[in-house]
């Protein structure tokens, strides 16, 4: 199985698509939709990637770019913003228990916006971790433009780098405290992998 499930059905559709062209004689409009369905092929691939655990360790959630890092008494926000380019899987930054905080549906605005803080659909989940050392850490999930429903987390007890569910398109906000940043604004990150934090 190459794929998740949620991207079993815009590939086949894209596929529908293009093979209807294809019958009708609209060679232009069946390569286009061709191309995408090869396109959602990449997005909704499942994908497995080695883990690199280490209990001290906070790792990215998400493949993306550090867009913005906001810090205030000793809590730190880090910005990640996910493209449609790189692995779209959401993985647990360290061993935690998960709970959904918030989840609200809303629209698909540019995630970098003011509005979209407020009217996109978005989820906020608290991990809690099972290393006493560690403190909590909150990430929420705006949808971007690209980004299908967000599916709620279902998991409650996640190792570190397990999969959360998948996240195509928008900004991922990581909150936590009392740590050694080891990333820097413009940094590009990959989930799972790269060290967002030390405690």
């Amino acid at each position: 199985m190459i794929l998740t499930k949620k991207g079993y059905k815009p590939v086949a559709i894209a596929f529908i698509i293009s093979a209807v062209f294809y019958l009708i004689e609209f060679e232009f409009f069946s390569l286009i939709a061709f191309l995408v369905a090869i396109f959602l092929v990449y997005i909704f691939k499942k994908s497995t990637r080695y883990i690199f655990e280490n209990s001290t360790n906070i790792l990215s959630p998400i493949d993306g770019k550090i867009i913005a890092i906001d810090k205030c008494d000793n809590k730190t926000k880090i910005y990640i913003q996910k493209t449609l380019l790189g692995d779209s899987t959401l993985r647990s930054p360290y061993e935690a228990d998960c709970k959904i905080k918030r989840f609200q549906h809303g629209l698909h605005l540019n995630p970098n916006s003011y509005k979209a803080n407020l009217l996109n659909e978005q989820i906020k989940v608290k991990l809690s971790p099972t290393n006493s050392e560690m403190q909590p850490l909150k990430i929420k999930l705006i949808s971007g433009f690209f980004n299908p429903s967000i599916e709620p987390i279902e998991k409650q007890s996640v190792k570190q780098g397990e999969s959360l569910g998948l996240f195509i398109h928008g900004m991922v906000v990581v909150s936590l405290k009392q740590c050694e940043l080891q990333i820097n604004i413009n940094d590009s990150v990959k989930s799972g992998q790269s060290v967002l934090a030390k405690i």
